[in-house]
């Protein structure tokens, strides 16, 4: 072999490695990537089961199924770290009852207790 084709050939190697160098590189951001994708996915699936269970604990709270709400605290993990505990098994399980100056809590309708305009962090909620 002469020289020239010696060259020739040391040159395609070491463009070829520099390739494979790239590819390997390249190849090793597209798995973290992924790795990422599917990181978020679960959370994202974490967080709608969560929201899906507030949601229902608010639902329940409005309508006086506390039981419903101790029965998916015992049933399900999410819930048991997530859902408020509540004690009492009255229609107002709470010791304290906010006395408002223009509704009477011990005769009032539940529905009509638990609805409104609230304003969380400056977020205003109509329920």
């Amino acid at each position: 072999m002469s020289e020239l084709t010696i060259s020739k050939k040391a040159l395609e190697l070491a463009e070829q490695e520099l390739l494979n160098q790239r590819v390997e590189e390249i190849k090793g951001y597209m798995t973290k990537t992924l790795q990422n994708i599917e990181s978020k996915k679960k959370e994202k699936e974490r967080i709608e089961e969560e929201l899906r269970i507030l949601k229902l604990d608010l639902e329940d709270l409005r309508g006086g199924k506390f039981d419903k709400i101790e029965e998916r605290i015992q049933k399900s993990p999410t819930a048991r770290n997530l859902s408020l505990k509540i004690y009492g098994t009255s229609p107002f399980p709470f010791s304290v009852i906010p006395q408002f100056p223009f509704i009477d809590a011990s005769t009032g309708d539940w529905n009509s207790l638990t609805s409104g305009t609230f304003n969380i962090n400056g977020k205003i909620f109509y329920l």
